[in-house]
């Protein structure tokens, strides 16, 4: 039997049993974990609000060897992120950062990355432009989970880019930019304005912070929006719930 302490967020749970929880956390040092909340879902559990969503606590846990759940035996809550849940386009932007990272992570792979990004988006979404502030999330945490776009030169032949006119071709299949000369290599590359490219260069870089400062055009903002669509839609074998929420909800 092992006990461990650990420092996690709420990125999903699920009934389990009579009144227990199956709790999906993301921690700062174990990466993605699943654990059993004995009794969270009756009304005077010991866990309070500490299970919901998006939730960041310092949690004890154990498991035995063979088990293959944690159990969580004391939970603290350092930050409820009670803002996130309180207002629909605030609950929507983290639900879809939470289900993205739910998606692209693998259980027990530690990123200390994406705990700090989750912690720093959470932060800013109640005080920002959710869709620059989920759109970056986006671009950072392919970064930083092995999917990071090749944008300043060409993904095929590895050329340096010229930017030679107002567009560049975009592949979504090969992950990165594709010069004239190597077009025939995915001939159904998207044709993406050079400030889409600029926009994710800046937005993998910057602090949330600072992208909330970004003045983008609406025109700019659905095309940029749809090249983050086609690359997710062609690595993530499907769309995001939270994706097609939002789509019909607008």
């Amino acid at each position: 039997m092992r006990f461990h302490k650990v420092s996690a967020i709420v990125l999903r749970h699920y009934d389990f049993g009579e009144a227990d929880k199956v709790v999906v956390l993301y921690s700062e040092k174990q990466g993605k974990i699943r654990a059993v909340a004995k009794g969270a879902r009756r009304t005077k559990s010991k866990f309070g609000s500490s299970m919901e969503l998006f939730s960041y606590n310092e949690l004890m846990l154990y498991k035995k060897e063979v088990a293959e759940l944690y159990k969580i035996t004391g939970c603290s809550t350092i930050r409820s992120y009670s803002d996130l849940r309180k207002d629909l386009d605030s609950f929507v932007a983290a639900s879809y950062i939470v289900e993205l990272v739910n998606k692209i992570t693998e259980d027990n792979e530690p990123n200390p990355s994406v705990f700090s990004m989750l912690n720093e988006a959470f932060s800013q979404l109640p005080v920002s432009d959710r869709d620059l502030i989920r759109w970056a999330f986006v671009i950072k945490l392919l970064a930083v989970s092995g999917y990071k776009l090749c944008l300043d030169r060409c993904v095929c032949c590895e050329r340096i880019a010229k930017r030679a006119g107002n567009t560049v071709k975009f592949s979504p299949a090969q992950g990165g930019i594709i010069c004239p000369g190597c077009e025939s290599r995915d001939l159904s590359a998207l044709n993406v304005s050079w400030a889409y490219i600029d926009y994710f260069i800046d937005f993998e870089r910057k602090d949330f912070s600072e992208v909330n400062a970004a003045k983008i055009n609406p025109a700019h903002r659905a095309g940029l929006k749809d090249m983050i669509d086609s690359y997710l839609l062609y690595h993530l074998s499907g769309e995001l719930k939270t994706e097609k929420f939002i789509r019909q909800w607008a």
